[in-house]
């Protein structure tokens, strides 16, 4: 059980906001910031106050590079002022990768640079103390794909922005959400053609995934076309890729351009993966794979690396925690290190 003692971790991101504990507890809830920046300090504060008591939140943060924000900088001041608002008396600490601890909003808000896109640093850093021996983080989000290599004392890269990550290819900025479908794949599968798919937010990852039994439906309509996440607008949204009505595809057609779709984005996350492991001449000990995709992380990582362990954090810190481990992350961090 957690207590006023334990750290709450949060990681605030520009669609999805995250919190857990070291307990067993987490949660993430869709906040798209670049729509209502004004509304995040409130959206925090509802977040921190279903969790778990705590008097303690260590915060990591990729909600900066929102197009609200005119910079990163000023992305990263305002997440700080609506943690800060948010807290109600909490201490509130702030993961900066530069010199990889946590520090006080004065100091965060003097070092934009260490602490904008933070969260990746933070969840390879908590999986080198974790299992204490070299490996390859691969964690799979709804937006982004981290790959990321590690020692026990954590993070083995140079790179800090992540604009140095994607020249790295340390950074896939895809993943099994809210990806455009035309961001994966150049063309599709249909009447034994490979049809060109059309450059508009038709149809996402999600969209791909949810027909392939890998998403779940809800009612959610943060969607590309503003209607439910179920199999039937799914379809619909991947037809329209294809610049097609659902009732113009087969059910086999339908299903073999999800699969293009999934398969693709696979075989990116492999790409990545590969590069890592070519650079680390034998030192790596395993893959540890994480996130809302873990399931497209273990698929890309038996295919490039079969003979290489695999951990799943969903394994060792359970389903809810994985999806939100950059929250997890910092809450683990914090409790084994002093903030300054």
């Amino acid at each position: 059980m957690s207590t006023a003692g334990a750290w709450l971790g949060l990681d605030i991101g520009g669609a999805n906001l995250k919190a857990a504990n070291t307990s067993g507890y987490a949660k993430q809830v869709a906040f798209p910031l670049w729509r209502q920046p004004e509304s995040l300090g409130d959206a925090v504060r509802q977040l921190v106050d279903a969790s778990p008591r705590s008097e303690r939140l260590a915060v990591t943060m990729t909600g900066e590079l929102a197009d609200c924000f005119a910079s990163k900088p000023e992305g990263v001041r305002a997440i700080i002022d609506a943690v800060e608002q948010a807290a109600g008396g909490r201490v509130a600490q702030y993961y900066n990768l530069r010199i990889g601890a946590f520090v006080d909003a004065a100091k965060a808000k003097a070092d934009c640079v260490g602490v904008a896109a933070s969260n990746w640093h933070a969840l390879a850093a908590a999986c080198g103390n974790f299992v204490g021996a070299p490996g390859v983080l691969i964690d799979v989000g709804s937006t982004t794909t981290d790959v990321v290599r590690f020692d026990r004392e954590g993070p083995t890269t140079q790179s800090i922005t992540d604009t140095d990550r994607l020249l790295a290819g340390e950074l896939l900025y895809q993943g099994v959400g809210r990806t455009p479908v035309c961001a994966v794949v150049r063309s599709l599968p249909l009447q034994g053609h490979e049809c060109p798919v059309a450059a508009e937010l038709f149809a996402t990852v999600a969209d791909a995934a949810r027909l392939l039994g890998r998403a779940e439906e809800s009612a959610d309509c943060e969607t590309a076309d503003g209607r439910p996440a179920t199999r039937a607008f799914s379809a619909a949204r991947l037809a329209r890729m294809v610049c097609a009505d659902a009732s113009e595809l087969s059910p086999d057609e339908i299903t073999a351009v999800a699969s293009r779709v999934v398969h693709a984005l696979e075989q990116h996350l492999a790409d990545c993966l590969s590069r890592r492991l070519l650079e680390d001449h034998g030192l790596t000990q395993q893959v540890i794979t994480s996130g809302a995709g873990e399931w497209l992380a273990r698929s890309a990582s038996e295919k490039v690396a079969p003979d290489t362990p695999l951990l799943s954090l969903s394994a060792l810190i359970g389903d809810a925690q994985s999806v939100c481990a950059p929250a997890w992350a910092v809450a683990f961090l914090a409790e084994r290190t002093e903030p300054t």
